[in-house]
């Protein structure tokens, strides 16, 4: 049995076309757990509805405590062998969980992944990662790096398919903006097969009120990505050069959402950000990144007016 756990918030409008694509799909033996999040908006009576109308779906409640909470409540009751995540206002081909699962038994593997769409809220679907090509099976540390140089997956727990045993001891972390990058390393590090499936199975919608579009800023990925570099180091030495060129970007990414909202920053944190580039900035420049991201960690450390200047004709800074 594979289980699908959607956490669910005040998404009324949306909810409809996540539940639906998972029913609809054409590996039968599912189960879909959608833990409400204390939603305001009427989703609670959505999800007992699907519950009472579908034998395959389960719906439980609980106070609001934010997407980690509501994805490890339906972690501890998930009755499967396997286990996906899908937010809630996305949506997924009616495949996917058939693909997935077959190419984890092809591969013998204990995580699939698979591209996605985007899809913006005037329904046009762009592709972020690489979708074409036949399925690639990597180690953990081929999977790190790929992971940290954003070719084909990204640090997102939507769009994969796990064993369920790389959950054993592992949660997500309450309380945190950036909670799919303090574990996507770890279950990676687990994980001693992955393939990765390059057709897009699922539908990433950007919706201009979702939580992970919102503009508070996140600098909670500063923190994961040490974490990331101190633990996978570690275990695979020949990575420092993409850990430690990840966090310096992730760093600047930073920074940058501070410029491009136009929220305060205190001294000390602006200190903090320099020192970590200007520690790591011979990673940078030693990587395989481009050009513009090279420049943007040289005048970082080196002239940050000048960084700010090139941020604004920019209008933005590259994603990392």
């Amino acid at each position: 049995m594979i289980s699908i756990i959607v956490p669910v918030y005040n998404v009324g409008r949306y909810l409809g076309r996540c539940v639906d694509s998972l029913l609809v799909q054409t590996y039968a033996d599912i189960e879909v757990v959608l833990v409400d999040d204390g939603s305001t908006d009427g989703c609670a009576g959505i999800c007992d509805g699907y519950a009472r109308g579908d034998a395959r779906v389960r719906a439980i409640h609980q106070e609001n405590g934010g997407l980690s909470r509501a994805r490890n409540a339906g972690l501890d009751i998930m009755r499967g062998e396997y286990v996906a995540f899908v937010d809630s206002d996305d949506y997924v081909s009616e495949d996917f969980c058939r693909t997935l699962l077959g190419v984890m038994r092809r591969f013998q593997s204990d995580l699939a992944i698979c591209s996605r769409f985007y899809v913006s809220e005037n329904g046009r679907k762009t592709m972020r990662f690489k979708s074409s090509g036949e399925d690639a099976l990597m180690d953990s540390e081929q999977a790190i790096l790929e992971m940290n140089s954003y070719r084909s997956f990204d640090w997102s727990a939507c769009g994969k398919l796990y064993k369920r045993e790389l959950f054993s001891n592992v949660r997500f972390p309450e309380g945190k903006v950036s909670e799919d990058k303090f574990v996507a390393y770890k279950l990676l590090l687990k994980a001693g097969r992955i393939v990765y499936h390059p057709e897009p199975l699922y539908y990433y919608f950007q919706r201009s009120g979702s939580l992970s579009r919102r503009k508070k800023i996140d600098t909670d990925m500063i923190e994961a990505t040490w974490l990331q570099m101190r633990d996978a180091e570690k275990v695979y030495p020949r990575l420092k050069e993409i850990l430690h060129c990840n966090y310096a970007l992730v760093t600047i990414l930073v920074y940058g959402n501070h410029l491009r909202y136009k929220a305060p920053i205190n001294k000390e944190d602006l200190q903090r950000y320099v020192e970590i580039v200007r520690d790591n900035e011979k990673y940078v420049f030693n990587s395989g990144v481009s050009a513009l991201r090279k420049i943007q960690a040289w005048l970082f450390t080196h002239c940050l007016p000048a960084f700010r200047v090139l941020f604004l004709l920019y209008k933005k800074i590259d994603r990392v």
